[in-house]
């Protein structure tokens, strides 16, 4: 049994000027564009299975606007739909993905061109692929890069470790691919900034396809809660050197990674709903920089006109209640990747992997749609954004009620268990 992989780019950067999504302050609209933002492709057979995984550099999509694009990728590629795992990298500086709010306006346009251009790459990624030889996962850190932003006096949290993951497809006569697994929100650079740019994913995707000789993929790991060091900026000299810095560490892993099994390649999905519906008792000042941010945005009346759009909504019931919570799940050979629709804590992709022995575990956010944050226990204890504010901006009843992470950890730990031993 033989693994073949092809990868393939394609630019997703909207004509024309356009609002920006991921801050509520941010003057809309964008000025230009500073840095292409790209889709990334991967496609895989192992003559048995074939599957898709593919990055966008936007902050997100809804469920239903993720389904579509998927569609559209599986046929191009001559993939089962259900085997196509899609995100975003979250980064708050390209343009607006999905509604929002009031931070921008959303144009549905937009939908029909990235599905077009994610279908072309699907589509070049499949003429691309050649047998893999090698897989090479390593792993390294780089705590320094990064901070925890939310409940920081919870015990045990004070300091972010800052770990990753790399690994290598090595292809014959074609060039390498390399996925790094990395947690941390894309925003180095903050609200000031408006010009479309991918943050660090995307030219740390550059030098990582430049230090390698090959291509590269962005897998966006659990970074609902860490921050950027530094964060907030507006110079790209910044947003070059953090992925610099990066990069580097991930070669370094590279060149000592373990060669790992490659097949077989298999591909699993799950739906299962969860329930949004908790409101908090009270609400609270922030302590970190979304509520600081909200406070400056106050002044424009965008928090408030979105508070009283969602009260308004709330109280004719127009609320979604329920979602699919979409899963995706990749194995390839000794690693497994599980795509889930949600912007997801540390700890959970900590929790996944110590509960998924024999394989590198990679939990990736906003895979197959978002809705919304996926709060962890000390969420709801401390009360933090992510519980208090964040479902108004997604239009959702309220959080997700508390039990919702443990019981979709337990869901995705089992798919997996069945993917190794199938």
């Amino acid at each position: 049994m033989t693994l073949k992989a092809g990868f393939a780019r394609v630019d997703i950067t909207a004509h024309g000027k356009c609002d920006m999504d991921g801050f509520v302050a941010r003057k809309q609209p964008s000025l230009g564009v500073a840095m292409p933002v790209s889709g990334r492709v991967l496609v895989m057979s192992d003559g048995r299975t074939r599957a898709v995984v593919g990055v966008c550099d936007l902050l997100g999509l809804s469920l239903a606007d993720s389904v579509r694009v998927e569609s559209a990728m599986a046929k191009a590629a001559g993939v089962p739909v259900r085997n196509v795992l899609l995100a975003c990298t979250h980064t708050h500086s390209g343009p607006m993905s999905m509604y929002l709010g009031t931070v921008g306006r959303f144009d549905p346009g937009y939908i029909d061109f990235l599905l077009k251009r994610m279908a072309r790459a699907a589509a070049a990624a499949r003429r691309d692929m050649a047998p893999v030889t090698e897989l090479r996962i390593g792993s390294g850190a780089v705590p320094e890069r990064g901070h925890f932003r939310c409940a920081v006096n919870e015990p045990g949290r004070q300091k972010w470790p800052g770990e990753f993951t790399v690994a290598s497809l090595v292809r014959r006569d074609a060039p390498p691919i390399v996925m790094i697994h990395y947690g941390v929100h894309p925003y180095v650079l903050g609200p000031r900034n408006r010009w479309i740019h991918p943050d660090y994913p995307g030219p740390l995707c550059e030098e990582l396809a430049r230090r390698t000789g090959g291509e590269a993929l962005f897998l966006p790991g659990c970074g609902a809660d860490v921050e950027a060091t530094p964060a907030w900026g507006k110079s790209f000299a910044v947003v070059k050197q953090y992925a610099r810095d990066v990069a580097a560490a991930a070669g370094k892993a590279l060149r000592s990674a373990r060669v790992a099994d490659c097949t077989p390649l298999r591909a699993a999905f799950a739906a299962p709903p969860v329930r949004f519906g908790f409101l908090p008792p009270r609400v609270r000042k922030e302590d970190n920089a979304e509520g600081a941010l909200a406070s400056l945005a106050r002044a424009a009346g965008k928090v408030e006109r979105n508070v009283m759009e969602w009260q308004e909504a709330f109280k004719r019931g127009r609320l979604p209640e329920t979602d699919p919570f979409r899963m995706h799940l990749v194995r390839i050979g000794s690693l497994i990747m599980a795509g889930l629709p949600a912007e997801l804590f540390h700890d959970t992709g900590v929790d996944l992997s110590a509960a998924v022995r024999g394989t590198a575990m990679l939990t990736v956010s906003h895979a197959g749609g978002d809705v919304g944050y996926l709060p962890r226990r000390f969420a709801y204890k401390h009360l933090t954004y992510e519980v208090t504010d964040a479902f108004q901006w997604y239009r959702t009843a309220g959080a997700l009620v508390p039990a919702t992470e443990p019981a979709v950890r337990k869901v995705v730990a089992a798919e997996a268990r069945k993917l190794i031993s199938a």
